[in-house]
Protein backbone atom coordinates (compact mmCIF):
# COMPACT_ATOMS: atom_id res chain seq x y z
CA UNK A 1 0.00 0.00 0.00
CA UNK A 2 1.25 3.76 -0.58
CA UNK A 3 2.34 5.34 2.10
CA UNK A 4 -0.09 8.20 1.09
CA UNK A 5 -3.19 6.10 1.44
CA UNK A 6 -3.57 5.43 4.95
CA UNK A 7 -3.44 9.49 4.98
CA UNK A 8 -5.66 10.39 2.26
CA UNK A 9 -7.77 7.98 4.32
CA UNK A 10 -7.75 9.57 7.45
CA UNK A 11 -8.60 13.08 5.56
CA UNK A 12 -11.58 11.54 4.26
CA UNK A 13 -12.72 9.64 6.93
CA UNK A 14 -12.74 13.58 9.05
CA UNK A 15 -14.31 15.15 5.78
CA UNK A 16 -17.38 12.30 6.59
CA UNK A 17 -18.02 12.99 9.70
CA UNK A 18 -17.99 16.70 9.68
CA UNK A 19 -20.64 16.81 6.84
CA UNK A 20 -22.48 13.87 8.71
CA UNK A 21 -22.90 16.20 11.64
CA UNK A 22 -23.85 19.02 9.47
CA UNK A 23 -26.00 17.28 6.77
CA UNK A 24 -29.46 18.22 7.89
CA UNK A 25 -28.63 21.73 7.08
CA UNK A 26 -27.36 20.86 3.62
CA UNK A 27 -30.14 18.43 2.93
CA UNK A 28 -32.20 21.42 4.06
CA UNK A 29 -30.34 24.05 1.73
CA UNK A 30 -26.68 25.34 3.09
CA UNK A 31 -27.98 28.72 1.25
CA UNK A 32 -31.08 29.47 3.23
CA UNK A 33 -30.90 27.72 5.82
CA UNK A 34 -29.28 27.24 9.56
CA UNK A 35 -29.03 25.78 12.99
CA UNK A 36 -31.30 27.11 15.64
CA UNK A 37 -29.46 28.76 18.57
CA UNK A 38 -25.93 30.18 18.83
CA UNK A 39 -24.27 33.27 17.66
CA UNK A 40 -24.91 32.48 13.73
CA UNK A 41 -26.26 35.51 12.76
CA UNK A 42 -23.46 37.66 14.06
CA UNK A 43 -21.21 35.61 11.65
CA UNK A 44 -23.29 35.80 9.28
CA UNK A 45 -22.88 39.03 9.40
CA UNK A 46 -19.29 39.48 9.73
CA UNK A 47 -19.09 37.26 6.88
CA UNK A 48 -20.57 39.72 4.55
CA UNK A 49 -18.89 42.65 5.77
CA UNK A 50 -15.67 40.96 5.05
CA UNK A 51 -16.48 40.63 1.75
CA UNK A 52 -17.71 44.34 1.46
CA UNK A 53 -14.47 45.72 2.61
CA UNK A 54 -12.70 43.79 0.45
CA UNK A 55 -15.18 44.55 -2.53
CA UNK A 56 -15.16 48.99 -1.72
CA UNK A 57 -11.36 49.03 -0.01
CA UNK A 58 -12.75 50.05 3.70
CA UNK A 59 -10.96 48.86 6.83
CA UNK A 60 -12.11 45.08 7.55
CA UNK A 61 -11.53 45.48 11.02
CA UNK A 62 -14.09 47.98 11.87
CA UNK A 63 -17.72 48.67 10.44
CA UNK A 64 -19.83 51.74 10.95
CA UNK A 65 -22.82 49.73 9.15
CA UNK A 66 -24.26 48.42 12.40
CA UNK A 67 -23.93 50.43 15.94
CA UNK A 68 -24.21 53.21 13.70
CA UNK A 69 -22.78 56.20 13.94
CA UNK A 70 -20.72 54.56 16.78
CA UNK A 71 -19.52 51.30 14.43
CA UNK A 72 -18.48 47.71 15.25
CA UNK A 73 -14.76 46.95 16.25
CA UNK A 74 -14.56 43.14 14.42
CA UNK A 75 -11.78 41.83 17.06
CA UNK A 76 -13.63 42.50 19.90
CA UNK A 77 -16.28 40.96 18.80
CA UNK A 78 -14.90 37.56 17.38
CA UNK A 79 -15.77 38.50 13.72
CA UNK A 80 -12.96 35.60 12.71
CA UNK A 81 -12.08 38.13 9.52
CA UNK A 82 -9.45 35.15 8.55
CA UNK A 83 -12.45 33.35 8.05
CA UNK A 84 -14.60 35.76 6.00
CA UNK A 85 -11.45 36.27 3.62
CA UNK A 86 -10.59 32.24 2.67
CA UNK A 87 -14.49 31.55 2.51
CA UNK A 88 -14.85 35.22 0.28
CA UNK A 89 -15.85 33.49 -2.50
CA UNK A 90 -18.64 31.25 -1.48
CA UNK A 91 -20.24 34.38 0.06
CA UNK A 92 -20.17 36.24 -3.82
CA UNK A 93 -21.84 32.75 -5.17
CA UNK A 94 -23.89 32.02 -2.31
CA UNK A 95 -24.32 34.08 0.32
CA UNK A 96 -22.94 35.04 3.44
CA UNK A 97 -25.64 32.06 5.16
CA UNK A 98 -23.60 29.23 2.99
CA UNK A 99 -20.47 30.71 4.04
CA UNK A 100 -21.35 30.15 7.66
CA UNK A 101 -22.27 26.65 6.73
CA UNK A 102 -19.47 25.61 4.96
CA UNK A 103 -17.14 26.85 7.58
CA UNK A 104 -18.66 25.56 10.24
CA UNK A 105 -18.76 21.78 7.92
CA UNK A 106 -15.02 22.48 7.87
CA UNK A 107 -14.06 23.46 10.96
CA UNK A 108 -14.16 20.23 12.82
CA UNK A 109 -12.66 17.84 9.53
CA UNK A 110 -9.88 20.72 9.39
CA UNK A 111 -8.94 20.61 12.96
CA UNK A 112 -8.70 17.13 13.15
CA UNK A 113 -6.31 16.90 10.11
CA UNK A 114 -3.87 19.37 11.48
CA UNK A 115 -4.26 17.41 14.46
CA UNK A 116 -3.28 14.45 12.52
CA UNK A 117 -0.01 16.14 11.04
CA UNK A 118 0.83 16.90 14.40
CA UNK A 119 0.67 13.38 15.77
CA UNK A 120 2.46 12.39 13.05
CA UNK A 121 5.60 14.21 13.44
CA UNK A 122 5.34 12.61 17.01
CA UNK A 123 4.63 9.56 16.13
CA UNK A 124 5.30 6.75 13.61
CA UNK A 125 2.35 4.14 14.10
CA UNK A 126 -0.52 6.05 11.75
CA UNK A 127 -3.52 4.73 12.99
CA UNK A 128 -2.38 6.09 16.55
CA UNK A 129 -2.46 9.41 14.94
CA UNK A 130 -5.99 9.13 13.14
CA UNK A 131 -7.01 8.65 16.73
CA UNK A 132 -5.54 11.77 17.76
CA UNK A 133 -6.97 13.38 15.21
CA UNK A 134 -10.29 12.16 15.46
CA UNK A 135 -10.03 12.77 19.17
CA UNK A 136 -8.89 16.61 18.86
CA UNK A 137 -11.29 17.52 16.09
CA UNK A 138 -14.17 15.83 17.25
CA UNK A 139 -13.81 16.03 20.57
CA UNK A 140 -16.50 17.33 22.48
CA UNK A 141 -15.53 20.77 23.03
CA UNK A 142 -15.18 21.40 19.30
CA UNK A 143 -18.89 19.74 18.32
CA UNK A 144 -20.63 21.58 21.12
CA UNK A 145 -19.39 25.16 19.83
CA UNK A 146 -20.03 24.27 16.05
CA UNK A 147 -23.16 23.22 16.51
CA UNK A 148 -23.77 25.58 18.60
CA UNK A 149 -23.22 28.51 16.22
CA UNK A 150 -20.05 29.47 17.52
CA UNK A 151 -17.81 28.80 14.21
CA UNK A 152 -15.06 30.91 15.46
CA UNK A 153 -14.03 28.79 18.43
CA UNK A 154 -14.66 25.49 16.73
CA UNK A 155 -12.89 26.72 13.79
CA UNK A 156 -9.62 25.25 15.42
CA UNK A 157 -6.84 24.05 12.40
CA UNK A 158 -3.91 26.20 13.45
CA UNK A 159 -4.30 25.18 17.27
CA UNK A 160 -2.35 21.99 16.13
CA UNK A 161 0.07 23.73 13.81
CA UNK A 162 1.18 26.42 16.62
CA UNK A 163 2.27 23.57 18.82
CA UNK A 164 4.12 21.61 15.56
CA UNK A 165 6.04 24.67 15.01
CA UNK A 166 7.06 24.68 18.52
CA UNK A 167 7.86 21.13 18.28
CA UNK A 168 9.86 21.43 15.25
CA UNK A 169 11.53 24.61 16.90
CA UNK A 170 12.36 22.69 20.04
CA UNK A 171 12.64 19.27 19.59
CA UNK A 172 12.74 17.93 15.80
CA UNK A 173 14.90 20.87 14.46
CA UNK A 174 14.93 19.25 11.00
CA UNK A 175 14.48 21.94 8.75
CA UNK A 176 16.24 25.66 8.63
CA UNK A 177 15.16 27.34 11.66
CA UNK A 178 13.66 31.13 9.89
CA UNK A 179 11.23 28.59 7.96
CA UNK A 180 10.09 27.05 11.13
CA UNK A 181 10.06 30.29 12.64
CA UNK A 182 7.94 32.25 9.75
CA UNK A 183 5.65 29.12 9.86
CA UNK A 184 5.29 29.51 13.45
CA UNK A 185 4.56 33.68 13.31
CA UNK A 186 2.04 32.69 9.93
CA UNK A 187 -0.29 29.85 12.22
CA UNK A 188 -0.29 32.23 15.37
CA UNK A 189 -1.34 35.72 13.26
CA UNK A 190 -3.85 33.01 11.27
CA UNK A 191 -5.49 32.26 14.81
CA UNK A 192 -5.21 35.85 15.88
CA UNK A 193 -7.73 36.77 13.13
CA UNK A 194 -10.21 33.94 13.79
CA UNK A 195 -9.97 33.62 17.65
CA UNK A 196 -7.98 35.83 19.80
CA UNK A 197 -9.36 33.72 23.18
CA UNK A 198 -7.65 30.68 21.59
CA UNK A 199 -4.64 32.29 20.51
CA UNK A 200 -4.13 33.19 23.98
CA UNK A 201 -5.07 30.01 25.59
CA UNK A 202 -3.07 28.44 22.98
CA UNK A 203 -0.13 30.36 24.14
CA UNK A 204 -0.80 30.30 27.62
CA UNK A 205 -0.68 26.09 27.10
CA UNK A 206 2.15 25.80 25.04
CA UNK A 207 4.60 27.59 27.60
CA UNK A 208 3.37 25.75 29.86
CA UNK A 209 4.47 22.47 28.01
CA UNK A 210 7.68 24.49 27.51
CA UNK A 211 8.28 24.92 31.10
CA UNK A 212 7.75 21.18 31.85
CA UNK A 213 10.28 20.03 29.19
CA UNK A 214 12.65 22.40 30.17
CA UNK A 215 13.11 20.75 33.58
CA UNK A 216 12.60 17.38 32.16
CA UNK A 217 15.44 18.24 29.57
CA UNK A 218 17.37 20.49 30.94
CA UNK A 219 20.85 18.43 30.62
CA UNK A 220 19.99 18.87 26.88
CA UNK A 221 18.89 22.55 26.98
CA UNK A 222 22.15 23.89 25.96
CA UNK A 223 22.80 21.68 23.01
CA UNK A 224 18.73 22.66 21.92
CA UNK A 225 18.55 26.50 22.35
CA UNK A 226 20.81 27.89 19.92
CA UNK A 227 18.53 26.59 17.31
CA UNK A 228 15.37 26.83 19.19
CA UNK A 229 16.36 30.39 20.66
CA UNK A 230 16.96 31.22 16.28
CA UNK A 231 13.45 29.89 15.46
CA UNK A 232 11.10 30.94 18.34
CA UNK A 233 12.45 34.52 17.89
CA UNK A 234 12.09 34.14 14.01
CA UNK A 235 8.16 33.42 14.98
CA UNK A 236 8.11 36.25 17.75
CA UNK A 237 9.49 38.88 15.43
CA UNK A 238 7.11 37.48 12.50
CA UNK A 239 4.04 37.70 14.40
CA UNK A 240 4.79 40.86 15.81
CA UNK A 241 5.62 42.52 12.49
CA UNK A 242 1.61 41.25 11.59
CA UNK A 243 0.08 41.75 14.20
CA UNK A 244 1.56 45.09 15.89
CA UNK A 245 -0.96 47.20 14.13
CA UNK A 246 -4.32 44.85 14.23
CA UNK A 247 -3.13 44.36 18.14
CA UNK A 248 -3.00 48.16 18.68
CA UNK A 249 -6.41 47.98 17.12
CA UNK A 250 -7.98 45.69 19.49
CA UNK A 251 -6.94 47.36 22.44
CA UNK A 252 -6.82 50.94 21.18
CA UNK A 253 -8.82 51.20 17.74
CA UNK A 254 -12.62 52.83 17.22
CA UNK A 255 -15.03 50.71 19.04
CA UNK A 256 -12.35 49.43 21.32
CA UNK A 257 -13.01 48.38 25.13
CA UNK A 258 -11.28 49.30 28.23
CA UNK A 259 -11.24 46.82 31.03
CA UNK A 260 -13.23 42.93 30.49
CA UNK A 261 -15.06 42.49 27.66
CA UNK A 262 -16.92 39.29 28.89
CA UNK A 263 -17.84 40.73 32.54
CA UNK A 264 -18.97 37.16 33.57
CA UNK A 265 -15.91 34.84 32.13
CA UNK A 266 -15.81 33.10 35.27
CA UNK A 267 -19.01 31.89 34.87
CA UNK A 268 -18.27 29.80 31.62
CA UNK A 269 -15.31 27.59 33.72
CA UNK A 270 -15.06 23.06 33.98
CA UNK A 271 -16.08 21.17 36.96
CA UNK A 272 -14.13 18.99 38.92
CA UNK A 273 -16.57 15.90 37.60
CA UNK A 274 -17.13 17.76 34.00
CA UNK A 275 -14.56 15.14 32.39
CA UNK A 276 -16.40 12.27 33.82
CA UNK A 277 -20.38 12.84 33.78
CA UNK A 278 -21.78 13.49 30.39
CA UNK A 279 -23.76 15.85 29.71
CA UNK A 280 -27.62 15.69 27.52
CA UNK A 281 -25.37 16.14 24.41
CA UNK A 282 -23.63 13.06 24.35
CA UNK A 283 -25.11 9.96 23.34
CA UNK A 284 -24.24 7.61 26.04
CA UNK A 285 -25.30 9.77 29.82
CA UNK A 286 -26.84 9.07 33.16
CA UNK A 287 -29.98 10.48 33.32
CA UNK A 288 -30.14 10.64 37.21
CA UNK A 289 -26.65 13.07 36.59
CA UNK A 290 -28.52 15.35 33.95
CA UNK A 291 -29.69 18.00 36.22
CA UNK A 292 -26.18 18.70 37.71
CA UNK A 293 -24.26 18.12 34.23
CA UNK A 294 -25.96 20.42 32.11
CA UNK A 295 -25.28 23.28 34.42
CA UNK A 296 -21.31 22.13 34.41
CA UNK A 297 -19.75 25.45 32.91
CA UNK A 298 -23.30 27.19 33.87
CA UNK A 299 -24.64 25.87 29.85
CA UNK A 300 -24.30 22.63 27.62
CA UNK A 301 -23.00 25.01 24.84
CA UNK A 302 -19.46 26.06 27.26
CA UNK A 303 -19.42 22.58 28.49
CA UNK A 304 -16.67 20.83 26.21
CA UNK A 305 -14.71 19.13 29.08
CA UNK A 306 -16.03 15.82 28.79
CA UNK A 307 -13.68 12.97 28.13
CA UNK A 308 -15.50 9.91 29.10
CA UNK A 309 -14.01 7.32 32.07
CA UNK A 310 -12.61 5.24 29.63
CA UNK A 311 -10.34 7.36 27.79
CA UNK A 312 -9.26 9.09 30.97
CA UNK A 313 -8.66 5.62 32.49
CA UNK A 314 -6.77 4.96 29.28
CA UNK A 315 -4.46 8.09 29.58
CA UNK A 316 -3.92 7.92 33.81
CA UNK A 317 -2.87 3.93 33.22
CA UNK A 318 -0.70 4.68 30.50
CA UNK A 319 1.07 7.29 32.49
CA UNK A 320 1.68 5.15 35.19
CA UNK A 321 2.97 2.38 32.92
CA UNK A 322 4.99 4.64 30.64
CA UNK A 323 6.13 6.74 33.42
CA UNK A 324 9.95 6.82 32.53
CA UNK A 325 8.70 8.08 29.09
CA UNK A 326 9.54 11.33 29.17
CA UNK A 327 7.78 12.26 26.21
CA UNK A 328 4.43 10.91 27.36
CA UNK A 329 4.75 12.61 30.68
CA UNK A 330 5.33 15.66 29.56
CA UNK A 331 2.10 15.76 27.22
CA UNK A 332 0.22 14.18 29.98
CA UNK A 333 1.20 16.70 32.57
CA UNK A 334 0.43 19.29 29.86
CA UNK A 335 -2.88 17.86 29.79
CA UNK A 336 -3.25 17.85 33.35
CA UNK A 337 -2.35 21.50 33.95
CA UNK A 338 -4.51 22.53 31.12
CA UNK A 339 -7.50 21.21 32.78
CA UNK A 340 -6.30 22.29 35.59
CA UNK A 341 -6.52 26.07 34.16
CA UNK A 342 -9.81 25.54 32.64
CA UNK A 343 -11.52 25.08 36.10
CA UNK A 344 -11.27 28.80 36.24
CA UNK A 345 -10.11 30.61 39.45
CA UNK A 346 -11.98 28.06 42.33
CA UNK A 347 -12.76 24.66 41.59
CA UNK A 348 -16.30 23.71 41.23
CA UNK A 349 -17.46 20.27 41.99
CA UNK A 350 -21.45 19.30 41.20
CA UNK A 351 -22.80 22.71 41.70
CA UNK A 352 -23.13 25.33 39.22
CA UNK A 353 -20.15 28.14 38.86
CA UNK A 354 -20.65 30.44 41.54
CA UNK A 355 -19.07 33.95 41.41
CA UNK A 356 -18.94 37.37 43.86
CA UNK A 357 -20.34 40.35 43.25
CA UNK A 358 -17.06 41.82 41.15
CA UNK A 359 -17.61 38.42 38.99
CA UNK A 360 -14.71 36.76 40.18
CA UNK A 361 -14.94 33.11 40.83
CA UNK A 362 -15.85 31.82 44.34
CA UNK A 363 -14.87 28.48 45.36
CA UNK A 364 -13.25 26.83 48.68
CA UNK A 365 -10.10 25.54 46.29
CA UNK A 366 -8.55 28.89 44.63
CA UNK A 367 -6.46 28.32 41.22
CA UNK A 368 -3.95 29.57 39.25
CA UNK A 369 -6.42 30.84 36.86
CA UNK A 370 -7.41 33.26 39.37
CA UNK A 371 -4.42 35.34 38.90
CA UNK A 372 -4.73 35.17 35.32
CA UNK A 373 -8.46 36.09 35.16
CA UNK A 374 -6.87 39.63 36.98
CA UNK A 375 -4.44 40.77 33.87
CA UNK A 376 -5.39 42.25 31.17
CA UNK A 377 -7.05 40.73 27.89
CA UNK A 378 -6.64 37.15 29.87
CA UNK A 379 -9.17 38.65 32.09
CA UNK A 380 -11.68 37.82 28.86
CA UNK A 381 -10.81 34.11 28.25
CA UNK A 382 -13.74 32.06 29.10
CA UNK A 383 -11.79 29.11 31.18
CA UNK A 384 -14.05 26.57 30.42
CA UNK A 385 -12.75 26.62 26.78
CA UNK A 386 -9.11 26.13 27.19
CA UNK A 387 -10.84 22.13 27.11
CA UNK A 388 -9.69 22.61 23.30
CA UNK A 389 -5.59 22.09 24.62
CA UNK A 390 -6.93 19.80 27.46
CA UNK A 391 -8.13 17.64 24.19
CA UNK A 392 -5.16 18.37 21.96
CA UNK A 393 -2.59 17.16 24.61
CA UNK A 394 -4.98 14.24 25.41
CA UNK A 395 -4.63 13.30 21.69
CA UNK A 396 -1.13 13.64 22.34
CA UNK A 397 -0.76 11.38 25.06
CA UNK A 398 -3.24 8.94 23.97
CA UNK A 399 -1.73 8.48 20.57
CA UNK A 400 1.69 7.98 21.94
CA UNK A 401 0.53 5.26 24.36
CA UNK A 402 -1.21 3.19 21.74
CA UNK A 403 2.06 3.32 19.60
CA UNK A 404 4.33 2.13 22.74
CA UNK A 405 1.47 -0.65 23.12
CA UNK A 406 1.42 -1.54 19.10
CA UNK A 407 5.45 -1.93 19.63
CA UNK A 408 5.14 -3.97 22.58
CA UNK A 409 2.66 -6.12 20.99
CA UNK A 410 4.68 -6.51 18.02
CA UNK A 411 7.56 -7.27 20.07
CA UNK A 412 5.74 -10.53 21.84
CA UNK A 413 3.20 -12.00 18.97
CA UNK A 414 4.06 -13.24 15.72
CA UNK A 415 0.81 -12.23 14.72
CA UNK A 416 -0.05 -9.27 12.87
CA UNK A 417 -3.76 -9.16 13.99
CA UNK A 418 -2.52 -8.67 17.58
CA UNK A 419 -0.36 -5.68 17.29
CA UNK A 420 -2.93 -4.15 15.34
CA UNK A 421 -6.35 -5.13 16.68
CA UNK A 422 -5.51 -4.72 20.52
CA UNK A 423 -4.56 -0.91 20.26
CA UNK A 424 -7.29 -0.08 17.69
CA UNK A 425 -9.85 -1.77 20.30
CA UNK A 426 -8.78 -0.08 23.22
CA UNK A 427 -9.03 3.40 21.14
CA UNK A 428 -12.58 2.63 19.89
CA UNK A 429 -13.27 1.69 24.02
CA UNK A 430 -12.00 5.38 24.73
CA UNK A 431 -14.02 6.94 21.98
CA UNK A 432 -17.49 5.50 21.80
CA UNK A 433 -18.55 7.22 25.01
CA UNK A 434 -17.52 10.74 23.02
CA UNK A 435 -20.22 10.16 20.63
CA UNK A 436 -22.50 12.96 20.56
CA UNK A 437 -26.51 12.96 20.82
CA UNK A 438 -26.88 13.13 17.17
CA UNK A 439 -26.51 15.73 14.73
CA UNK A 440 -27.62 19.59 14.51
CA UNK A 441 -29.84 20.25 17.45
CA UNK A 442 -32.34 21.74 14.66
CA UNK A 443 -32.22 23.96 11.84
CA UNK A 444 -34.74 26.63 10.67
CA UNK A 445 -35.06 28.56 7.19
CA UNK A 446 -33.23 32.19 7.76
CA UNK A 447 -35.80 34.51 9.49
CA UNK A 448 -35.30 37.47 7.43
CA UNK A 449 -38.96 38.78 6.48
CA UNK A 450 -40.47 37.96 3.43
CA UNK A 451 -40.30 41.33 1.62
CA UNK A 452 -37.60 42.84 3.62
CA UNK A 453 -34.78 43.10 0.73
CA UNK A 454 -37.32 44.40 -1.23
CA UNK A 455 -38.09 47.40 0.59
CA UNK A 456 -34.27 47.58 1.89
CA UNK A 457 -33.74 47.78 -2.49
CA UNK A 458 -35.56 51.38 -2.27
CA UNK A 459 -32.83 52.59 0.24
CA UNK A 460 -29.99 54.90 -1.58
CA UNK A 461 -26.30 52.62 -0.97
CA UNK A 462 -24.75 53.58 2.23
CA UNK A 463 -27.97 55.68 3.50
CA UNK A 464 -28.85 55.58 7.77
CA UNK A 465 -31.82 53.70 8.47
CA UNK A 466 -33.41 52.76 11.27
CA UNK A 467 -35.23 49.33 11.62
CA UNK A 468 -37.83 48.20 13.49
CA UNK A 469 -37.61 46.07 16.18
CA UNK A 470 -34.46 48.59 17.40
CA UNK A 471 -31.90 45.91 17.04
CA UNK A 472 -30.29 44.87 20.53
CA UNK A 473 -29.54 41.93 22.51
CA UNK A 474 -33.12 41.68 23.11
CA UNK A 475 -33.79 41.52 19.26
CA UNK A 476 -30.49 40.37 17.50
CA UNK A 477 -32.80 39.23 14.21
CA UNK A 478 -32.28 42.75 11.93
CA UNK A 479 -28.79 42.05 12.49
CA UNK A 480 -29.31 39.65 9.92
CA UNK A 481 -31.80 41.04 7.86
CA UNK A 482 -29.41 43.39 7.27
CA UNK A 483 -27.13 41.47 6.12
CA UNK A 484 -29.10 39.69 3.86
CA UNK A 485 -29.33 42.81 1.71
CA UNK A 486 -25.27 42.31 1.58
CA UNK A 487 -25.49 45.54 4.41
CA UNK A 488 -26.45 48.26 1.76
CA UNK A 489 -27.44 50.51 4.92
CA UNK A 490 -25.95 51.81 8.04
CA UNK A 491 -28.33 50.86 10.85
CA UNK A 492 -28.11 52.24 14.34
CA UNK A 493 -27.59 49.51 16.99
CA UNK A 494 -26.78 45.99 16.46
CA UNK A 495 -26.27 42.81 19.80
CA UNK A 496 -22.17 43.58 19.63
CA UNK A 497 -19.87 44.52 22.03
CA UNK A 498 -19.56 48.22 21.56
CA UNK A 499 -18.11 50.97 24.32
CA UNK A 500 -20.10 53.34 26.11
CA UNK A 501 -19.27 56.37 27.69
CA UNK A 502 -15.59 58.23 27.55
CA UNK A 503 -14.36 55.09 29.86
CA UNK A 504 -14.87 53.24 27.07
CA UNK A 505 -16.60 49.96 29.47
CA UNK A 506 -18.65 47.64 27.84
CA UNK A 507 -22.32 48.55 27.12
CA UNK A 508 -23.47 45.11 28.89
CA UNK A 509 -26.96 44.16 29.65
CA UNK A 510 -29.63 46.75 30.25
CA UNK A 511 -32.36 47.58 28.33
CA UNK A 512 -31.01 47.22 25.32
CA UNK A 513 -28.45 44.71 25.62
CA UNK A 514 -24.87 44.61 24.24
CA UNK A 515 -25.94 48.18 22.35
CA UNK A 516 -25.38 51.84 22.91
CA UNK A 517 -28.25 53.22 24.62
CA UNK A 518 -30.45 55.33 22.31
CA UNK A 519 -33.42 57.34 22.33
CA UNK A 520 -34.73 55.26 19.13
CA UNK A 521 -33.34 52.12 20.74
CA UNK A 522 -35.33 52.24 23.57
CA UNK A 523 -38.92 54.13 21.99
CA UNK A 524 -38.95 50.81 19.18
CA UNK A 525 -37.56 48.35 22.01
CA UNK A 526 -40.59 49.05 24.46
CA UNK A 527 -43.11 49.54 21.01
CA UNK A 528 -42.13 45.68 20.26
CA UNK A 529 -42.77 44.70 23.62
CA UNK A 530 -46.19 46.20 23.27
CA UNK A 531 -45.26 49.13 25.28
CA UNK A 532 -46.85 52.01 23.09
CA UNK A 533 -44.72 55.49 23.81
CA UNK A 534 -46.50 58.91 24.41
CA UNK A 535 -47.88 60.28 20.95
CA UNK A 536 -46.39 63.56 22.38
CA UNK A 537 -44.29 66.44 20.44
CA UNK A 538 -41.76 65.73 23.11
CA UNK A 539 -41.50 62.03 22.06
CA UNK A 540 -41.66 63.20 18.23
CA UNK A 541 -38.87 66.30 19.24
CA UNK A 542 -36.37 63.74 20.95
CA UNK A 543 -36.25 60.89 18.00
CA UNK A 544 -36.21 63.85 15.59
CA UNK A 545 -33.38 65.58 17.26
CA UNK A 546 -31.21 61.51 17.54
CA UNK A 547 -32.49 61.26 13.98
CA UNK A 548 -31.18 64.26 12.84
CA UNK A 549 -27.70 63.60 14.22
CA UNK A 550 -27.38 60.54 12.59
CA UNK A 551 -28.18 61.84 9.62
CA UNK A 552 -31.19 59.56 9.23
CA UNK A 553 -33.32 59.23 5.97
CA UNK A 554 -35.07 55.66 6.63
CA UNK A 555 -37.09 53.50 8.54
CA UNK A 556 -38.10 50.08 7.88
CA UNK A 557 -40.56 47.93 10.33
CA UNK A 558 -41.85 44.44 10.97
CA UNK A 559 -44.73 44.58 13.09
CA UNK A 560 -45.87 41.18 13.17
CA UNK A 561 -43.62 40.17 15.99
CA UNK A 562 -45.08 42.50 18.08
CA UNK A 563 -48.07 41.70 20.98
CA UNK A 564 -50.11 44.35 19.40
CA UNK A 565 -48.87 44.87 15.57
CA UNK A 566 -52.05 47.29 14.92
CA UNK A 567 -51.25 49.93 17.60
CA UNK A 568 -47.41 49.21 17.23
CA UNK A 569 -48.32 49.92 13.23
CA UNK A 570 -50.46 53.54 14.52
CA UNK A 571 -47.64 54.85 16.31
CA UNK A 572 -45.33 54.69 13.77
CA UNK A 573 -48.18 55.72 10.99
CA UNK A 574 -48.39 58.71 13.74
CA UNK A 575 -44.59 59.44 13.88
CA UNK A 576 -43.75 59.11 10.13
CA UNK A 577 -47.13 59.52 8.00
CA UNK A 578 -48.00 56.93 5.76
CA UNK A 579 -45.27 54.05 4.22
CA UNK A 580 -44.09 54.74 1.02
CA UNK A 581 -43.57 51.22 0.51
CA UNK A 582 -45.24 47.61 1.64
CA UNK A 583 -44.25 44.25 0.20
CA UNK A 584 -44.79 41.22 2.56
CA UNK A 585 -44.42 41.94 5.72
CA UNK A 586 -42.14 45.00 5.43
CA UNK A 587 -43.04 48.76 5.89
CA UNK A 588 -40.89 51.25 4.67
CA UNK A 589 -40.81 55.21 5.12
CA UNK A 590 -37.98 56.84 3.38
CA UNK A 591 -36.76 60.44 2.84
CA UNK A 592 -38.34 60.56 6.77
CA UNK A 593 -38.35 64.45 7.94
CA UNK A 594 -39.59 64.67 11.55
Amino acid sequence: MPGWVPDALAVFVYLVIGVVLFWPVWRAGAATHMQVGGDQWRNVWFAQWTLNSLAHGHNPLFSNAANYPGGVNVLINAGAPLLGVLFSPVTVIWGPIATFNVASTLALPLSAMTAYLLIRRIVSWKPAAFFGGLLYGFCPQEVVHGVGGHVNIAFAPFVPLIVLFIYEAVVRQRWRFWVVGILLGLAVTAQFFVSTEILFETVLVSAIALIIGALFWRRQIAAVAPYALRALGVGVITAAVLLVWPAWFLAKGPGHISGPVQLVAQAYRANLLSPVVPDSLQLIKVSSQLATADHFASSVIENGSYLGIPLIALLLAGIVWKRRDKLILLAGLTGIAAFILSMGGAMTIRSSPSLNAAGHAVGRIPLPEALLAKLPLLENLEPARIALQVALFAAITGALLLERLNRRLEGRSRSFVVPVGVPVAVAVIALVPLLPIGLLPGVDRNNTPRGFDRVASGLPNGSVAAVFPFPSGTFPNPTMWQADTEIRFKMPGGSFFVPQGPAHKVAYGGLLGYTFDSQTGEAFTQLAAGHIPDETQATRSTLATEWTSWHLQSVLADPTGCPYPDQAMQFLIWLLGRPSAHYGAIYGWYHVDL
